[in-house]
């Protein structure tokens, strides 16, 4: 389940189901539960780098098989049979949460039997100079020795994706088609009034324009700031976090709140209600409309400022959805006995979260370490003095940030040292 946190909640309970925020939300959660959490042990042993690779499963863990109590006279043969036993059982297991391909990547590199303890499976290996390609990236360890000691260079790039024209526009596609929601929302609300079209124009030009920028201005430095916002544990973290955030500065340059309003705005959505939440934020659409067409908001647009009129126009058209007809065709089929029909606020909510999900929550991460036996002379990560470990924690499915990491670290050859100067004189 996707965590609690405050950030979460905003934006969760501003879903779909409120016309304002069918149009804000592509601008305010673009850039759930992570799917896989990747953990990557490295260490130095010798002149070799012992790699052990963890991973959470998204598929149903492998359950613990009990050990089966032998009788007393049988001794250690029925312990040896129910260790196979168990063993057999988790070899017909494995495959069953793992994707074929993945098993048998993962037997090329690796050549212990693959280890899956509880929902987690557990890979090691070791390597010289190049890294294993596991993670999808390329990389390695770079050895140069020297009389007085031997610089180590490690880097390796993870899940390095090869169409990042195509994977922009897949999210690109996956905005546009909000974007049409919301403008196909509008005409329905304003049907048969002077702001049908214009009111539709202006979602589809001005909205759709920002959401677009929005999205490409994220892969820079918007969803790290997301990520942030959302290990918020507090309301206080959550609007500093915001408050230094590149989503605050791109809100104020397109003016969807000014930074006096900050104040009003982190008592209101912590401490408002849901009303009062969506009237500001239908003003604060309304008020941008208003601004940027010169017309003034008509009195069906006011009707959204109330939060039943508002709830009963969006149910009405998503009744009409075909996706929604058909949601309800399926439950019909397969619904169990105590299925609740999906409702038309149910249903188009149910949309929103999976698309705050897909673009702000990552699928898998990955928390990385790498044990050296000094400081660095440098790293791209955060060195920790108490574990003597560079650490990294990245998200993979960003399809144009791959994740990166890297550092450098000298090791002092000691015997050579007390020949020349007669004591140990220069560390690492």
């Amino acid at each position: 389940m996707v965590s609690k946190t405050p950030f979460v909640s905003m934006t969760r309970r501003l879903g779909f189901h409120l016309p304002a925020v069918v149009v804000l939300s592509a601008i305010a959660v673009l850039p759930g539960c992570a799917q896989r959490r990747y953990t990557l042990r490295l260490k130095m042993d010798g002149d070799e780098m012992v790699r052990r690779l963890e991973f959470e499963l998204s598929g149903p863990p492998v359950e613990a098989i009990e050990d089966v109590e032998g009788d007393s006279q049988e001794g250690e043969l029925q312990e040896n049979e129910n260790e196979v036993d168990k063993n057999q059982e988790r070899e017909r297991q494995t495959p069953a949460i793992l994707s074929d391909a993945e098993v048998q990547q993962w037997l090329k590199i690796y050549p212990e039997p693959i280890q899956a303890v509880a929902s987690s499976v557990v890979l090691e290996t070791r390597f010289r100079d190049v890294a294993p390609r596991d993670l999808g990236g390329g990389g390695g360890l770079l050895a140069l020795p020297t009389s007085m000691g031997t610089l180590y260079h490690y880097s390796e790039r993870m899940k390095v994706h090869q169409d990042f024209e195509g994977a922009i526009a897949d999210q690109i596609r996956e905005v546009d088609q909000a974007i049409d929601f919301a403008c196909d929302f509008a005409r329905f609300h304003l049907r048969d009034t002077d702001d049908e079209a214009a009111f539709a124009d202006w979602i589809d030009q001005r909205i759709r324009h920002d959401a677009h920028d929005f999205l490409l201005y994220g892969h820079l430095q918007v969803i790290p700031d997301l990520i942030s916002l959302n290990r918020s544990e507090t309301p206080g973290d959550f609007f500093k976090a915001l408050s230094m955030s590149s989503v605050l500065r791109f809100a104020i340059d397109r003016e969807y709140l000014k930074l006096t309003e900050l104040p009003r705005l982190m008592q209101l959505y912590t401490n408002g209600t849901e009303a009062e939440q969506q009237r500001d934020m239908v003003n604060r659409l309304l008020r941008l409309y208003e601004s940027d067409t010169g017309k003034k908001r008509s009195p069906e647009m006011t009707l959204w400022l109330e939060r039943e009129a508002a709830k009963e126009s969006m149910a009405a058209y998503v009744s009409g959805l075909d996706e929604y007809k058909q949601a309800v065709k399926d439950w019909q089929v397969s619904a169990g006995p105590d299925d609740e029909m999906p409702t038309p606020l149910g249903w188009i909510d149910d949309q929103s979260s999976e698309l705050l999900i897909k673009f702000v929550f990552p699928r898998s991460t990955l928390n990385a370490s790498l044990r050296l036996p000094s400081k660095p002379t440098y790293t791209n990560g955060t060195w920790d003095d108490v574990d003597n470990t560079c650490q990294w924690e990245f998200r993979l499915d960003d399809p144009l940030v791959p994740p990166h990491l890297s550092a450098s670290w000298v090791v002092i050859d000691d015997e050579f040292q007390t020949r020349l100067l007669g004591e140990k004189r220069l560390a690492g």
